[in-house]
């Protein structure tokens, strides 16, 4: 619906705002003719790269907008706090598969929703109704564990994993890092959009009233 389209708009217009701003500044740094600015220019470039975590952040462009939906404006729950991780881009970490492959998660997730639960299956606990929603979307469903922590069966008995779910160990400690941050340490559960921004991150007994928001927000007919 037209609601759902304009909030393209909202979403993203402060952020393409702030990278507009930015070239610009760049572009006033690099064109300067005042030979007192150029030369404090120049000072602070060479100290710059005389600081090795400072030229790091210079080289690769640190000083560029986050991006960040602004709080109020996205398709997704209210941001819990400042850095919530609502509204802001999730991480593309490189995963292990069971069967040993690496991957990067965004090519497990493909290009619809996801459900994404840290050492948790993230269906569990939802009713035939709502999946049956997630899955008409498209929705894909993967259960994220630290490093070398997947279950690996008892006894000799082999663990098998669901079907229609993924399982996957986080080889850097990036998403499992990012569920942290955001006051997870286990078992909690990320709603994945589209674009790889966080719908939400909740405990699994929140994921059914999570559902419902998502359709709500969508439009999609209850």
């Amino acid at each position: 619906g037209d609601a759902l389209l304009d909030s393209y708009v909202r979403e993203r217009h402060d952020h393409a705002k702030a990278m507009i701003d930015v070239s610009v500044m760049l572009k006033d740094v690099v064109s300067m003719t005042n030979p007192l600015g150029t030369m404090l220019r120049d000072s602070l470039l060479r100290g710059v790269q005389m600081v090795p975590s400072l030229k790091k952040w210079l080289t690769e462009g640190g000083f560029k907008p986050t991006p960040v939906y602004t709080k109020g404006q996205y398709v997704g729950l209210p941001r819990k706090g400042r850095k919530g991780p609502e509204g802001a881009l999730s991480p593309q970490p490189e995963v292990r598969r069971f069967d040993g492959r690496r991957v990067l998660l965004d090519d497990l997730l493909g290009t619809e929703f996801a459900l994404v639960g840290l050492s948790v299956d993230p269906r569990e606990g939802l009713a035939a109704d709502d999946l049956s929603k997630l899955d008409a979307l498209g929705t894909r469903y993967v259960t994220l564990f630290p490093y070398g922590g997947r279950p690996q069966g008892q006894a000799g008995v082999a663990r098998s994993t669901a079907g229609g779910l993924t399982e996957v160990e986080d080889l850097g400690g990036h998403m499992t890092g990012w569920f942290k941050d955001a006051g997870f340490a286990n078992n909690a559960v990320a709603v994945i959009r589209p674009d790889k921004f966080a719908f939400a991150v909740v405990k699994p007994r929140e994921l059914p009233k999570t559902v419902s928001e998502l359709h709500k927000q969508l439009h999609v007919a209850a």
